[in-house]
């Protein structure tokens, strides 16, 4: 029997945002149904016992569409296991209207739609007024503006197979809006944790394809420049925030030519609790979670998804660096089997 939602993310060194994302998708999910795939990391952030589901693959440059190809594939693969799955970047959380006082888990199983966009909102950190992040207190009796902003609608949760482009912000499906779910980006949700994450950038190296096209200049960006991208809002785009999450207005936007800013709002207090950014992580022993509700090892999914992508023509160019994290060019490793070669394993470790 399939289970219900499950959810993926893909991290590199994220001591702060990794345990805050367990924290939150493992009440709202079952750790048992999360899927971590680890990018290399060597910061001892993913050495926590509440993940059993990780994915460990050789650090190399990061090529964004490989990356997007990769999640796709392994989002399909868990379709044949669970109902829905979702994908979200570790610094992004899917929040119900609080005014519903349903879960998340049960606001997906109740809706039909085979896919979902939500309501893409940035947190902002109005420092005039809000001191540095207080990690063992929620999210929102610190922070009190959010910007909407429509690359972050993103299709993200699926009941079918979804093929993302490079930053997940779209798909090959058009967008399916609904009003009542949220996406909170909290990568500007703190002044302080920005400027040293910031710093973590310094060390990705880039494909020469996703520099070609542009992707990741964000992560490229000199410390003060990202730093005043996200953090010099002038006082009056907050004075004139609105005084709710209504974003409707916009929504129906989406895909049109807009002009202007998009809007600020102030959070409402319903919203206080929704996300709990530090916890006890009250989850079972690792003896007690082996056997995860997919009823196979996450390893073997993600080698199959790598070989499902890999004969599926998806990793295109034969000089980029396996998805399967090898650390072997695609050529010489899952382009094998395009080629009429033996086709090998991924080389994912599992944690539990």
């Amino acid at each position: 029997m399939k289970g219900e939602v499950a959810a993926i993310t893909m991290v590199f060194n994220e001591p702060v945002f990794l345990p805050i994302w367990l924290n939150y998708y493992g009440a709202e999910l079952g750790y048992e149904n999360l899927f971590i795939i680890d990018d290399g990391s060597n910061d001892g952030s993913v050495h926590d016992n509440r993940i059993v589901n990780l994915i460990s693959r050789k650090r190399g440059v990061l090529d964004e569409e490989l990356r997007a190809e990769t999640i796709s594939y392994f989002h399909e693969e868990l379709l044949g296991h669970y109902n829905q799955v979702l994908y979200t970047d570790v610094d992004e959380f899917i929040v119900p209207e609080p005014n519903l006082k349903t879960s998340l888990k049960e606001y997906l199983i109740s809706r039909h739609e085979s896919w979902i966009n939500p309501v893409g909102l940035n947190v902002l950190h109005r420092r005039s007024e809000e001191g540095p992040l207080d990690l063992t207190k929620p999210l929102f009796s610190q922070r009190s503006y959010v910007q909407f902003t429509e690359w972050y609608c993103k299709p993200v949760i699926s009941r079918v197979p979804m093929r993302w482009k490079p930053g997940f912000h779209f798909a090959d499906r058009p967008p399916c809006c609904v009003t009542d779910l949220f996406l909170f980006h909290l990568r500007a949700m703190d002044y302080d944790i920005a400027r040293e994450r910031i710093k973590k950038f310094e060390s990705v190296s880039f494909s020469e394809e996703s520099l070609r096209q542009g992707f990741g200049l964000h992560f490229r960006m000199e410390e003060q420049s990202y730093l005043d991208l996200y953090f010099s809002r002038p006082e009056a785009d907050f004075d004139a925030a609105r005084p709710e999450i209504d974003f409707a207005d916009q929504l129906s936007k989406i895909g049109k030519p807009r002009t202007g800013a998009q809007p600020l709002a102030r959070v409402g207090a319903r919203f206080r609790d929704a996300i709990i950014l530090a916890g006890a992580g009250m989850a079972t022993s690792a003896s007690q979670r082996v056997g995860a509700a997919v009823g196979a090892e996450p390893g073997k999914l993600y080698s199959a998804a790598i070989s499902r992508m890999a004969a599926g023509g998806a990793a295109r160019r034969r000089n980029a660096p396996c998805p399967c994290g090898s650390g072997k060019r695609f050529k010489h490793c899952h382009g094998l089997a395009q080629a009429g070669g033996a086709s090998p394993q991924a080389s994912a470790d599992v944690a539990g």
